[in-house]
């Protein structure tokens, strides 16, 4: 157990599973091997909801898995033939899939026109918002000082993906935009899963 990991007990009329194990008569808890109460009545955390180091092993795959899948999609065909794109002469429909890495650059490029912002194209930028607020998530991890922006950066995130659902509702999207969407929840399931912990502790 790391030393800084923190050893708590949930009550028993807290602990949904503990009241599967009380005796009908007594309405107490049998003995249990030492072991099987600890994986009953205990959990191991850092006092913040963050993984220790039994769990550190996992997170890490994950991520390795995440970033994997993000950079690859890039590569992909992510929007299928004939989809309306922004463009310097406006929305135009495209002859062919479009791979991810040029609806990346289209969509972040509209962060410079000004026109965007007061259309429907703003869900289109916010799109392409995504792949920044990534990298700048996953580098919070190689410096411990922006640590504590991790979780507007992963609700920022959230955001831009509903707005990207929202954008591409009526089109027909392709496996390298489904494995962007994938990477990002995959990177983000870290944070999701200490904001479940948080509320789960709130309650």
């Amino acid at each position: 157990m790391p030393p800084s990991a923190k050893v708590r007990f949930i009550p028993p009329q807290q602990n949904c599973i503990a009241s599967e194990f009380k005796t009908p008569a007594t309405g107490r808890l049998p003995p249990l091997p030492v072991t099987r109460m600890l994986t009953t009545y205990v959990r191991i955390h850092d006092g913040r909801g963050r993984p220790t180091q039994a769990s550190s092993t996992g997170v890490t795959t994950s991520k390795l898995l995440g970033v994997t899948l993000f950079a690859v999609s890039f590569f992909l065909p992510a929007l299928a033939a004939n989809t309306s794109l922004p463009t310097d002469r406006g929305v135009q429909a495209t002859g062919g899939p479009l791979s991810g890495f040029l609806c990346a650059r289209v969509c972040l490029h509209l962060t410079l026109d000004s026109h965007a912002y007061l259309s429907v194209m703003f869900l289109a930028m916010m799109s392409g918002w995504i792949n920044p607020l990534i990298v700048a998530y996953l580098a919070c991890d190689f410096w411990p000082k922006i640590a504590v922006a991790r979780p507007y950066i992963a609700v920022a995130t959230l955001a831009c993906v509903g707005a990207t659902w929202v954008y591409l509702f009526n089109t027909a999207v392709m496996i390298g935009n489904v494995m962007w969407i994938a990477s990002v929840f995959i990177l983000l399931a870290p944070e999701i899963n200490r904001w479940r912990f948080n509320m789960q502790r709130a309650t």
